[in-house]
């Protein structure tokens, strides 16, 4: 358990410092929730983004995004090593 705990706060601190390179940055928001409050992060998405999914094609963009998942998990396990060694 504590393993998972350790590796949760590990990721969740790479996370919040790779969100402050992007642009514009995330912002780190409390949402409440049943008398406690839940951690989140907001994102406001640009007007490219309604542009590109209804553009022809932008559909069939979006799941290939989806079908990336897999790809996507290898590439996390590798950055996760990287973050860990910076520590």
């Amino acid at each position: 358990m504590l393993r998972i705990q350790t590796t949760w706060g590990r990721s969740k601190q790479c996370f919040g410092e790779a969100a402050k390179l992007f642009s514009p940055s995330f912002e780190r928001v409390e949402i409440p929730y049943e008398g406690t409050t839940l951690p989140g992060y907001f994102y406001i998405v640009g007007n490219d983004f309604v542009s590109h999914y209804s553009a022809p094609g932008g559909m069939r963009t979006g799941f290939e995004y989806y079908r990336a998942f897999p790809q996507d998990e290898i590439e996390n396990q590798r950055l996760s090593l990287q973050c860990q060694s910076w520590q």
